[in-house]
């Protein structure tokens, strides 16, 4: 985006701000809906031509505030989570391609911990993100696939741009899949995921019995409400392969107009 975009008649003065740009806030105060169009389709062109992995993770709020007390506390936040997942769905790319590993950027966010990082790293004064990332590159099988980690800004880091957008249209489709189940997929998101693999796909939703899944298989001290997955592996399986057919149906054999 950002230097292509000076080339381009939209005059932003900013990095792209995907909630903005859908509310016709910011920069985008008073814009028509053909120029939104022009940009928004140079926008999502720029994404597929670069080949991005598409790589996300939605928590449904609803669903983690209907937990228990004790399970939401272990949790800490719907963003830990969202960050686990997405932190593994990308070093999980990275399998068969030793000894490559990937290098990670996160958007900054005080309130959660992704802090600037410091010069030389120590886990006393990082945030509780950068804690989490370590913690995963030591002490799970896949953090030999983990490189480095980072954070910064949409206005430093493009490609953050990119995600953000990606995770504004991710959001949308399944709020839209919950409450206006006969929408059909919004064109940006149905172009970006016609890179992903639907058998192989690093998107997950997390609902309810996803997060009873994993109360489950960590064997968190509270177990309320795990009788509702009665086998973990296959609660599992089943999501997965419910994010398959999501993409077989939704954006793979969707028609044009």
């Amino acid at each position: 985006m950002g230097k292509d975009l000076k080339k381009r008649p939209f005059e932003l003065q900013g990095p792209f701000d995907m909630k903005d740009f859908a509310h016709f806030e910011g920069e985008f105060k008073g814009w028509s809906e053909q120029k939104r169009k022009a940009l928004f389709g140079q926008l999502i062109q720029i994404i597929t031509l670069s080949q991005p992995v598409p790589v996300g993770a939605v928590v449904s709020i609803e669903d983690f505030n209907s937990l228990s007390e004790g399970q939401r506390v272990a949790f800490r936040d719907p963003y830990y989570l969202a960050f686990q997942l997405c932190t593994w769905g990308a070093a999980v790319e990275a399998l068969g391609h030793e000894p490559e590993k990937v290098a990670m950027v996160y958007a900054y966010n005080q309130e959660r911990g992704v802090t600037k990082p410091q010069d030389t790293y120590s886990v006393d004064q990082s945030g509780g993100a950068e804690k989490l990332w370590h913690a995963m590159k030591d002490m799970t099988d896949y953090g030999r696939w983990m490189g480095a980690y980072a954070s910064s800004t949409p206005a430093e880091v493009v490609q953050l741009q990119m995600a953000d957008l990606f995770a504004y249209e991710l959001t949308k489709e399944f709020k839209n899949l919950k409450f206006r189940p006969g929408d059909p997929m919004r064109w940006g998101l149905r172009q970006i995921l016609t890179l992903a693999d639907p058998e192989f796909s690093m998107i997950r939703f997390l609902d309810r019995k996803e997060m009873l899944r994993m109360v489950k298989q960590s064997m968190f001290p509270c177990q309320i409400g795990v009788e509702e997955v009665a086998n973990a592996d296959a609660q599992m399986e089943f999501a997965s392969r419910g994010i398959a057919e999501w993409i077989k149906t939704r954006v793979t054999n969707h028609n044009e107009d």
